[in-house]
C-alpha cells in the first residue's frame, strides 16, 4: 500500500499485487506463470521490463515506459505509453496488449526477424504513433527477407506513422512500410547493388586522389 521503487532486479514467480506507487529503474522479469497487477501506474524511468506472463494495470492506471526497454512474449492488460525501445518477443515472438498503445517521440519498435519467426506487436485497441517515433529492423541468423512481406503490428485503429516514412534503409535492405486499416506490414524490396557500391568506392577514391594531387600542385607553386 506504500511506495515500491526498484533499482535492482525483481524476478517474480508467483502473484504480485500493488496498490501503492510503483517505479522501476532496474530490471523486472514477469515470468510465464506470473500475474503482476497494479492499480496505480506501472512507471519505468530506466532499466527493463520483460513480460512473459501477465502485467495488468487496473482502473485508470497505465503502463508508462518513459525510458528503458520493454519486451517479452506475454500479455499486458491496460494502456501502454512507450518512450523507449519495445521488442516484442525478444527471440523474436509476439507481445499482446489488451488496451491502447502510444509510441512517443522517443519510442522505437525494435522488429526482430529470423528464418523461423518474426516479432509482432498485437494490440487489441488503438495505436498512436507520435512524431519522432521510429521503427528499427534487425535480421538474425543470416536471414534474407528480400521480396517477403511481414506483419509487424496489429490494431483496431491507427493514428500517425513512424518517422522513418513510407520507405527506409535498414540492415542492408530497402523496406517499404504499408499502413493498413488494421495492421502495419513491411516488405524488403531492394538490396544495395554490388556494382553501385563499387562505382561509389571508385568515385570516392578518384576524388580523394584528385584532391591530393591538387594540394601537392598548389604547394609546389607556392
Amino acid at each position: 500500500y506504500g511506495n515500491l521503487t526498484n533499482y535492482g532486479t525483481v524476478n517474480n514467480s508467483g502473484t504480485f499485487t500493488n496498490s501503492g506507487t510503483f517505479s522501476n529503474s532496474g530490471a523486472v522479469t514477469i515470468s510465464s506463470t506470473v500475474l503482476f497487477t497494479t492499480s496505480t501506474n506501472y512507471t519505468q524511468t530506466a532499466g527493463s521490463t520483460l513480460v512473459n506472463g501477465t502485467l495488468t494495470a487496473t482502473g485508470g492506471a497505465i503502463v508508462d515506459i518513459r525510458a528503458g526497454t520493454l519486451g517479452g512474449t506475454g500479455t499486458i492488460n491496460g494502456n501502454v505509453v512507450m518512450g523507449g525501445p519495445l521488442t516484442p518477443g525478444d527471440d523474436p515472438g509476439t507481445l499482446t496488449i489488451f488496451g491502447n498503445y502510444e509510441q512517443t517521440g522517443t519510442g522505437t519498435l525494435e522488429e526482430l526477424m529470423s528464418p523461423l519467426s518474426q516479432s509482432l506487436l498485437n494490440v487489441n485497441g488503438d495505436v498512436t504513433l507520435d512524431s519522432g517515433s521510429l521503427l528499427d529492423i534487425t535480421l538474425l541468423n543470416g536471414f534474407d527477407p528480400f521480396g517477403q512481406t511481414f506483419d509487424i503490428m496489429n490494431y483496431d485503429a491507427l493514428t500517425g506513422q513512424f518517422s522513418n516514412g513510407s520507405s527506409f534503409w535498414d540492415d542492408g535492405y530497402l523496406w517499404n512500410i504499408n499502413y493498413g486499416q488494421n495492421q502495419i506490414d513491411v516488405t524488403a524490396v531492394q538490396t544495395p547493388e554490388p556494382s553501385s557500391l563499387l562505382l561509389l568506392f571508385i568515385g570516392l577514391a578518384a576524388l580523394t586522389f584528385y584532391a591530393h594531387r591538387k594540394i601537392d600542385k598548389m604547394r609546389r607553386i607556392a
